[in-house]
């Protein structure tokens, strides 16, 4: 049981904490996940040894960059053509934050008026 405990740990090390992505990090949500399977360190008692050996090395694959090596891309780019840095930029907390704080366009606006104005009046009271 103690020699899993230190492989999770030695894959925790490799996997690093990204302070761009508050709350939405995968390296802390590991840590959190590791921490409540070995409650007791290494002491823990595994349910199903296979199921956490399959889980850490495939942990190990991912923190590794196992699949980038083994299938090499030509290309630095993604779809939409940014590079990794412009991509995790995009995604970071910081990012989200000033798109959620946005003011609407001129074309919402123009819509969310347009909508005012199919809805129905209100009956009259006679």
């Amino acid at each position: 049981m103690a020699m899993r405990y230190k492989q999770y740990l030695q894959m925790l090390q490799k996997w690093p904490l990204d302070p761009s992505k508050q709350g939405r990090d995968l390296g802390k949500h590991l840590r959190v996940k590791v921490s409540e399977a070995f409650k007791m360190g290494d002491a823990t008692r595994i349910a199903d040894p296979a199921k956490c050996d399959a889980d850490l090395a495939a942990l190990n694959r991912i923190a590794d960059n196992y699949y980038g090596k083994k299938f090499h891309r030509g290309r630095t780019t993604g779809a939409m053509g940014y590079n990794a840095d412009k991509c995790s930029a995009i995604v970071s907390t910081h990012m989200l934050i000033a798109i959620n704080e946005k003011q609407p366009g001129w074309f919402s606006r123009l819509r969310s008026r347009m909508k005012a104005l199919d809805t129905p009046p209100p009956p009259k009271i006679k």
